[in-house]
């Protein structure tokens, strides 16, 4: 489904939202699935040729999971259009940037490529296999390739936006902080966004965060909130209406965090009527109101002063 475009879908309507909240709040399998299969006829709208180049399975590094796909839009100003780096959820141990069988997440692709900017979804090592910082390690290698080899593939990364929901935001904020082993130079990117992230572990115990930081989710180290509320990074600090409380108690923290950096770019958004899932799997179609948001944010970002 990597040809999607998202014009004629419907909007959102009373009777479906309410259907999105017939859907348990828990982050269980049964709910992610229940959610998508909402979602699906939203995004079964193909409304001609498509306006992107896709590249998939280039390798970004020596794992197997080291692999990103990029979308180009065919239409914008050559390689200087902005490029989102799009980093998947999954309670780190699970999760792809593409689900077989699905529109998850070309659908992120083409939100981005509708207004204008390419689009690159990276994969990432799960845990327990790869353990904390392991995911913030694989951003930054995803980064620096992406540097690298962006006169080969057509893009630029001088006006690079990364974007991570769930447990990808997770380890968006881990590189943030400098979890890899340095703190980002502050023109590395020109912003991120932090969508239902879990940003102080030992508050969100659970079978996926034991595996990715280990049997003690206590040491202050694994805690990002301090970071983030110190980059001078522009952040867009997102959650939705019916994430599970503790999200949304997280995305508090880190939204107060940030009033100690008067300085930086902050904004703070809540998703009406969506939970943990929609939100993302609701990317381009018609009414999305976080696509909205991150448009509006994404350019605020790379505008340049005449």
């Amino acid at each position: 489904m990597s040809d999607l475009r998202m014009e004629a879908a419907p909007p959102l309507t009373p009777e479906y939202l309410a259907e999105i909240r017939k859907i348990p709040s828990t982050l269980s399998p049964e709910s992610f699935q229940a959610s998508l299969r909402l979602c699906a006829p939203l995004h079964s709208h193909d409304v001609g040729a498509p306006r992107h180049t896709v590249t998939l399975d280039l390798r970004y590094g020596p794992d197997d999971r080291h692999c990103l796909d990029l979308y180009r839009t065919v239409d914008a100003a050559g390689p200087s259009q902005p490029l989102v780096l799009f980093v998947h959820g999954g309670g780190f141990v699970r999760g792809n940037r593409r689900i077989s069988g699905t529109y998850l997440y070309s659908n992120v692709a083409a939100w981005a490529n509708s207004h204008g900017f390419a689009a690159a979804l990276m994969s990432y090592r799960l845990a327990p296999t790869a353990r904390w910082p392991a995911g913030a390690e694989d951003i930054e290698r995803a980064i620096d390739w992406l540097a690298a080899n962006s006169g080969r593939v057509g893009i630029s990364t001088e006006q690079l936006l990364v974007i991570g929901h769930s447990a990808g935001a997770t380890h968006l904020a881990s590189w943030l902080c400098g979890h890899h082993g340095r703190i980002p130079d502050s023109s590395a990117i020109r912003g991120a966004v932090l969508i239902s992230g879990i940003f102080a572990p030992a508050l969100l115990p659970f079978q996926g965060a034991f595996a990715y930081y280990g049997d003690d989710l206590t040491p202050s180290r694994y805690s990002t909130v301090s970071g983030i509320g110190g980059t001078e990074a522009p952040l867009l600090l997102v959650a939705a209406e019916l994430d599970p409380p503790e999200f949304i108690s997280q995305w508090e923290t880190v939204v107060s965090a940030r009033t100690a950096t008067p300085r930086a770019k902050t904004t703070a958004f809540w998703i009406p009527d969506q939970n943990h899932f929609t939100s993302v799997q609701h990317l381009g179609v018609q009414l999305d109101d976080l696509g909205v948001e991150m448009a509006k944010f994404v350019q605020s970002c790379v505008k340049r002063l005449d």
